[in-house]
């Protein structure tokens, strides 16, 4: 029979229902600046020399934060504000990636983002190959999960790892490659692909891009969140008394909302002034009738209950 959930914790129907109908047009607002984006996508990679910097900005890593932010809207809908948050926090690094990325130097900083994630695919492969150093090093990794790969399509990784290491052996790949070898040393991973430009994080490129203070505030608080240490998402205490948080209530929706929303402004305004500087003026038009008013006029669900176990 299946399993019910306790409510006083987890109440799907109530919270996803008041979530459509107190925030139906901040959610409606979320969805048409995602359909934005969708465009914004294709008509900036026509615009572009489709040069592998267009397509790191465009193809991936713009994307990217359309793909997120659309995961935030379906995720508010469902009241799902705690699990929305991660999607906020990689919007939001995305974004920062593309500012620092189109500020200067954006082909060798687009290069080492293509040539890290070449490296990335190619030691997936090299894992499944029996024989190949990283294979048994894997294998006792997985413990008991390592009978799973019996059922790996070694073939395959063989081809994709040779094919990667033909181009990871060209030039310009070889050279950046080469740095990312001498920089991960003895270590099992590669260091993060911004590394080898001589930035030493996400922080750094932050405050590069005069991004210092979102970092400081939404991506840290999203980061308790991702890395599961946000306990006051999950518990309180007064009065002596131990209260459990609902696992899905709207108490944090507009600032889940406004973080997604300020990843997607932020981003779609630095693609489109270096792509489509022409269609700017569209995009302020849009954003002062359509999505203004939405992102500022947020109403706010206020709880009094709190589930306290027995």
């Amino acid at each position: 029979m299946p399993e019910k959930p306790l409510e006083t914790i987890l109440n799907r129907d109530l919270e996803g229902a008041r979530a459509r109908t107190v925030y139906a047009a901040q959610l409606a607002c979320l969805e048409d600046v995602v359909n934005y984006g969708t465009n914004l996508i294709a008509s900036c990679f026509h615009s572009s020399e489709r040069t592998q910097p267009d397509v790191v900005l465009i193809a991936v890593i713009t994307k990217h934060v359309v793909c997120m932010i659309d995961g935030v809207s379906e995720l508010l809908r469902h009241a799902c504000i705690q699990a929305a948050s991660l999607q906020c926090r990689t919007a939001l690094e995305a974004s920062i990636y593309i500012d620092w990325i189109v500020k200067e130097d954006s082909a060798r900083r687009a290069l080492h983002f293509f040539v890290w994630n070449l490296r990335h695919e190619r030691e997936w492969a090299q894992r499944i190959i029996p024989g190949h150093e990283l294979h048994s090093a894997f294998v006792a990794s997985m413990g008991d999960l390592g009978g799973f790969l019996s059922a790996a399509p070694v073939d395959q990784a063989k081809k994709s790892a040779a094919n990667l290491d033909g181009l990871l052996s060209k030039q310009p790949y070889a050279e950046i490659s080469a740095m990312f070898d001498k920089m991960r040393g003895t270590r099992t991973y590669d260091p993060p692909w911004y590394r080898p430009l001589g930035v030493r994080s996400i922080r750094h490129i932050a405050d590069d891009v005069t991004r210092l203070p979102e970092y400081e505030v939404m991506y840290n608080v999203l980061s308790q969140v991702a890395h599961g240490t946000s306990m006051n998402d999950h518990v309180r205490f007064s009065n002596g008394k131990i209260e459990f948080e609902p696992i899905r209530w709207l108490k944090e929706f507009p600032w889940v909302f406004r973080t997604a929303l300020s990843a997607a402004f932020h981003t779609y305004k630095t693609i489109l002034s270096r792509y489509r500087p022409g269609q700017m003026d569209e995009y302020r038009r849009r954003y002062l009738t359509d999505w203004r008013q939405p992102y500022f006029d947020v109403p706010i669900v206020k709880y009094d209950v709190h589930f306290q176990p027995r």
